[in-house]
């Protein structure tokens, strides 16, 4: 198991250092929040909105329920109790 965590991480640390965008576009492939309905959990705010992208640094970008997007650096994103997610 952990051979093949290895494995994979170097992987990724390659792509990461040829083209990060590439990196980028394969987490975006997997990722469980993107393009789904999300709360936003911060350290001074807490907000609904939909997952929309991550920017060339990783950043989630969150369109808030007032039409603004929003780059959340850091905090606890969750899709718990919306959509039917439990």
């Amino acid at each position: 198991l952990l051979a093949a965590f290895l494995e994979s991480m170097e992987a990724s640390m390659d792509m990461l250092s040829r083209d990060p965008v590439l990196l980028l576009a394969a987490f975006a492939e997997r990722s469980a929040t993107l393009k789904r309905r999300v709360n936003v959990i911060g350290r001074e705010e807490n907000f609904t909105g939909t997952a929309e992208a991550m920017d060339e640094t990783g950043a989630l970008l969150v369109r808030d329920e007032s039409g603004s997007l929003r780059r959340v650096l850091s905090g606890d994103v969750s899709v718990r109790g919306l959509m039917g997610y439990i």
